[in-house]
């Protein structure tokens, strides 16, 4: 994403940091396997895959801009909220999944009495309805 690509430059510009200080690759088993982003990398990913904290980041700049400061203890409490609520939702959507593949499942060995009734399906058929039924914006 450009975006993404602006923000990472501007980073290693500001603050003279390497790619390797922003974003890190460790390949192998164990538990740092994986990708580590740099913490200014981490909060600007978690404000564009939760739309409530980036409102609640602004909110926080608003008020140290026209207040001069910020109570943290507020602040804590209001996010813990914003983030109690993005796992409620990506629960919500684990166990929608979970749904769909038991009726996968149901529907390929036979079991399901709602598609016994209508009779035999594509290959295919009700991943076509998941898709559409779920579609992503």
């Amino acid at each position: 994403m450009q975006q993404t690509k602006e923000y990472l430059e501007e980073l290693k510009k500001k603050h003279n940091f390497s790619d390797d200080d922003l974003v890190k690759v460790v390949q192998g088993k164990g538990k740092n396997q994986g990708t580590w982003v740099h913490r200014k990398v981490a909060l600007n990913l978690a404000a564009w895959l939760n739309p409530a904290f980036a409102v609640w980041v602004f909110d926080v700049i608003e008020k140290l801009l026209t207040q001069g400061e910020v109570k943290l203890k507020d602040e804590i409490a209001e996010l813990q909220n914003c983030l109690d609520l993005s796992e409620y939702r990506l629960i919500e959507s684990q166990a929608e999944a979970e749904y769909w593949q038991n009726e996968y499942v149901l529907y390929r060995h036979g079991h399901h009495p709602e598609y016994e009734e209508v009779g035999q399906f594509q290959e295919g058929d009700l991943q076509l309805g998941v898709q559409k039924e779920h579609k992503v914006d």
